[in-house]
Protein backbone atom coordinates (compact mmCIF):
# COMPACT_ATOMS: atom_id res chain seq x y z
CA UNK A 1 0.00 0.00 0.00
CA UNK A 2 1.31 3.54 -0.94
CA UNK A 3 1.60 6.19 1.88
CA UNK A 4 -0.79 8.69 2.02
CA UNK A 5 1.98 11.04 1.73
CA UNK A 6 2.90 10.41 -1.66
CA UNK A 7 2.40 13.02 -4.33
CA UNK A 8 -0.18 12.56 -6.81
CA UNK A 9 -1.79 13.90 -9.78
CA UNK A 10 -5.38 14.40 -9.17
CA UNK A 11 -8.20 13.02 -7.15
CA UNK A 12 -10.67 11.14 -8.95
CA UNK A 13 -13.92 9.86 -7.69
CA UNK A 14 -15.04 5.95 -8.01
CA UNK A 15 -17.84 7.51 -9.87
CA UNK A 16 -15.74 8.59 -12.55
CA UNK A 17 -13.43 5.35 -12.93
CA UNK A 18 -14.59 2.74 -15.93
CA UNK A 19 -15.01 -0.52 -15.04
CA UNK A 20 -12.77 -3.62 -17.37
CA UNK A 21 -15.15 -6.71 -16.24
CA UNK A 22 -12.43 -8.76 -18.20
CA UNK A 23 -9.67 -7.59 -16.24
CA UNK A 24 -12.14 -6.36 -13.00
CA UNK A 25 -9.75 -3.52 -13.36
CA UNK A 26 -10.75 0.21 -12.79
CA UNK A 27 -9.61 2.67 -15.49
CA UNK A 28 -9.04 6.10 -16.04
CA UNK A 29 -7.52 8.32 -18.86
CA UNK A 30 -4.31 9.43 -18.00
CA UNK A 31 -3.16 12.33 -20.12
CA UNK A 32 -0.17 10.96 -21.34
CA UNK A 33 -2.70 9.02 -23.49
CA UNK A 34 -2.52 5.64 -21.72
CA UNK A 35 -4.84 5.21 -18.43
CA UNK A 36 -4.30 5.23 -15.08
CA UNK A 37 -5.26 1.11 -13.77
CA UNK A 38 -6.11 -0.50 -10.42
CA UNK A 39 -8.08 -3.91 -9.66
CA UNK A 40 -11.35 -4.49 -7.48
CA UNK A 41 -8.79 -6.71 -4.81
CA UNK A 42 -6.60 -3.47 -4.89
CA UNK A 43 -9.63 -1.63 -3.73
CA UNK A 44 -10.94 -3.67 -1.62
CA UNK A 45 -7.68 -4.16 0.58
CA UNK A 46 -7.68 -0.58 1.07
CA UNK A 47 -5.35 0.96 -1.68
CA UNK A 48 -6.77 3.80 -3.26
CA UNK A 49 -3.55 4.94 -5.74
CA UNK A 50 -3.75 4.30 -9.35
CA UNK A 51 -0.35 3.98 -11.43
CA UNK A 52 -0.70 5.02 -15.25
CA UNK A 53 0.59 2.11 -17.12
CA UNK A 54 3.04 4.51 -19.37
CA UNK A 55 4.28 7.02 -16.88
CA UNK A 56 5.30 8.18 -13.86
CA UNK A 57 2.39 10.33 -12.68
CA UNK A 58 -0.30 8.46 -10.30
CA UNK A 59 -3.98 9.42 -8.94
CA UNK A 60 -5.73 8.85 -5.74
CA UNK A 61 -9.42 7.12 -5.99
CA UNK A 62 -11.94 8.51 -3.59
CA UNK A 63 -14.15 5.89 -2.38
CA UNK A 64 -17.43 7.37 -0.75
CA UNK A 65 -19.88 4.77 1.14
CA UNK A 66 -21.70 3.67 -2.59
CA UNK A 67 -18.70 3.11 -3.96
CA UNK A 68 -17.38 0.75 -0.51
CA UNK A 69 -20.94 -1.14 -0.82
CA UNK A 70 -20.24 -2.04 -4.81
CA UNK A 71 -16.90 -3.26 -4.31
CA UNK A 72 -18.57 -5.72 -1.15
CA UNK A 73 -16.78 -3.84 1.68
CA UNK A 74 -19.37 -4.46 4.03
CA UNK A 75 -21.43 -1.95 5.84
CA UNK A 76 -18.97 0.49 4.76
CA UNK A 77 -19.78 4.52 6.08
CA UNK A 78 -18.08 7.28 4.10
CA UNK A 79 -16.28 10.13 5.83
CA UNK A 80 -16.12 13.15 4.91
CA UNK A 81 -11.95 14.22 5.25
CA UNK A 82 -13.22 17.83 5.22
CA UNK A 83 -15.66 17.62 7.83
CA UNK A 84 -14.20 14.67 9.75
CA UNK A 85 -17.86 13.34 10.17
CA UNK A 86 -19.81 10.07 8.54
CA UNK A 87 -22.01 11.15 5.71
CA UNK A 88 -25.57 10.22 7.34
CA UNK A 89 -27.01 11.79 10.84
CA UNK A 90 -26.40 9.47 13.57
CA UNK A 91 -28.90 7.16 14.69
CA UNK A 92 -30.65 7.50 17.41
CA UNK A 93 -30.71 4.90 20.05
CA UNK A 94 -32.99 4.10 22.65
CA UNK A 95 -31.79 3.16 26.26
CA UNK A 96 -33.52 0.69 28.08
CA UNK A 97 -35.45 2.26 31.09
Amino acid sequence: MVSNDVPVYDSIAFKDMEFDASTQTYWHACPCGDMFVISADELRSGETIAHCNDCSLIIRVQLDGDAKRLLGMGDAIAVDPARGACDHEPLAVPVPT
